[in-house]
């Protein structure tokens, strides 16, 4: 007898002509099958690897090595049996490919066969939702939309100038409802009525609806839409009591076509400009022979006559 091993227990190998029999993952990492290419065993081949483990040029490398993103894998055909999160098997398991090479801004998705030339996109990267099979921006799913509800597919908040309608299936214009608003929110999610928040450029919001500046305040050419005050009147007219009205030039100084008014409250004007055949002197407007005696055709530039009455010379 010469008390050697001949044959050694799965996962070791004789060694040292029969001597030892020693694991095979002490040899090659993860090995569990394994025998020796000589009688020493200095050297071995391993035909089995663990689970999750694929042979390879007689070493054992982990599935995600061997398969970049694969999970769990068959280690008898080296193949991906599951993919990581946000990836698919394709070509029967020998790769595992973004689920975003098919579907832009996918990030879960399954493959619709082994080949994985489809696949079926489960869920959006954030801010993207899924509509048929496709990850749409939120503006792409609901026009004018601002945030969206990824999991029913409506909008949560509608752009400015937008409101909510049909329970946030879509967003419509402010103007829909309530002509020239710029800014309102449905009064309930059916959008049927809305309030008005702010009007357009020179409208003033009077009752749910927006009122040109020149109906609220006539002769108004500009205003307010905060305190819903005129700022700037027609050229004829002042600002008189804050704001609140524009009264003609004429009714301080007869004749006069434009001015400006002193004060807010329009208790005095300057006259920039009078009527025609009406001449500006300080403040006031005076005709031809009010301004130069005995004058009949006055120059309103530089106020001089032009042409006196007969028997009169310049």
């Amino acid at each position: 007898m010469n008390n050697t091993c001949d044959t050694c227990s799965a996962g070791t190998f004789r060694k040292d002509s029969g001597k030892a029999c020693s694991v095979c993952s002490g040899v090659i990492t993860n090995c569990t099958i394994c025998s020796a290419d000589n009688d020493l065993g200095t050297t071995i081949t391993c035909s089995e690897c663990a689970e999750n483990i694929i042979l390879t040029n007689n070493s054992c490398v982990d599935c995600n090595i061997f398969i970049p993103f694969c999970v769990t894998c068959n280690k008898l055909t080296s193949t991906c049996t599951t993919c990581a999160d946000g990836n698919y098997r394709k070509s029967s398991g020998q790769f595992c490919s973004p689920c975003s090479d098919l579907v832009q801004s996918c990030v879960s998705c399954t493959a619709d066969n082994d080949l994985g030339s489809s696949i079926t996109c489960r869920k959006c990267a954030p801010q993207t939702y899924l509509s048929l099979n496709t990850c749409l921006t939120c503006t792409q799913l609901i026009p004018n939309c601002v945030t969206c509800n990824g999991v029913n597919n409506t909008c949560d908040v509608c752009a400015v100038g937008f409101y909510r309608n049909a329970n946030g299936l879509s967003c419509s214009p402010c103007t829909d409802l309530v002509p020239n608003c710029a800014v309102c929110t449905a009064n309930d999610g059916a959008g049927t009525a809305i309030t008005c928040r702010q009007c357009v450029f020179n409208n003033v919001l009077i009752l749910n609806t927006c009122v040109a500046c020149s109906v609220h305040i006539l002769n108004c050419a500009t205003c307010n839409t905060n305190n819903n005050t005129c700022n700037v009147c027609d050229v004829g007219f002042y600002r008189k009591s804050n704001g609140l009205s524009c009264s003609p030039c004429t009714d301080l100084v007869q004749s006069c076509s434009e001015c400006n008014a002193i004060d807010d409250i329009g208790t005095g004007i300057n006259c920039t400009k009078c009527a025609a055949n009406t001449y500006l002197s300080g403040n006031a407007c005076v005709t031809c022979a009010e301004l130069i005696l005995d004058c009949t055709a006055c120059n309103a530039v530089n106020n001089t006559c032009d042409t006196c009455s007969a028997g009169r010379f310049r």
